[in-house]
């Protein structure tokens, strides 16, 4: 259990005023969410770590979400923090839809899967076998274990919160982001 609530990764991509905590994936409503948006493919995409020793490099995760954004998917970033509560990995969640538009052609997907993984990014494929929550806490092991197999263990999972505001919600959805649960002042 962790000793204090993760912070929220939000300003790290975007100008905002909400300082509301992450979501943990293990939410009811989160679940549910990321179940339905999942069902046409998904892929994740490791864009960094943040921890004491090693800062996130934010200009790649702003760089690999413009990559996302120019292709058109809808995308929720995702964290892992870890036991030592002093590292969080961030990945994003690419999910098979662009905007406006049901689902998209999966080789759409793959090819901008494959374009990440020739840059040495560790990619997650959609597992019609498993749930989404599943393949995000392999894809968050595998990952770990890539980056140093001494690495305390990932203790949980989060999204970002909801918006703040209507304003809020509006430039996220514009920008592809999909997020869980009501606005909220």
């Amino acid at each position: 259990m962790l000793n204090h609530q993760p912070r929220n990764y939000l300003r790290d991509y975007r100008a905002t005023f909400n300082r509301k905590p992450l979501r943990p994936i293990g939410e009811p409503l989160v679940r549910r969410l990321l179940t339905e948006r999942c069902k046409h493919g998904y892929i994740i995409v490791n864009v960094g770590r943040d921890s004491a020793d090693a800062p996130a490099d934010a200009a790649h995760f702003k760089k690999a979400l413009a990559r996302i954004q120019t292709a058109d998917f809808l995308w929720t970033p995702i964290y892992a923090l870890c036991a030592d509560e002093a590292t969080c990995a961030k990945s994003i969640l690419v999910y098979n839809q662009k905007r406006g538009r049901k689902a998209a052609d999966i080789a759409d997907l793959r090819t901008l899967a494959a374009s990440f993984a020739a840059e040495g990014r560790l990619v997650s494929e959609s597992n019609r076998t498993e749930s989404p929550i599943q393949t995000i806490q392999a894809h968050f092991a595998h990952l770990q274990n890539l980056v140093d197999k001494h690495e305390s263990d990932v203790v949980e999972i989060y999204v970002n919160p909801a918006p703040c505001n209507v304003d809020e919600a509006t430039t996220r959805a514009a920008k592809g982001e999909v997020f869980f649960g009501r606005i909220y002042g």
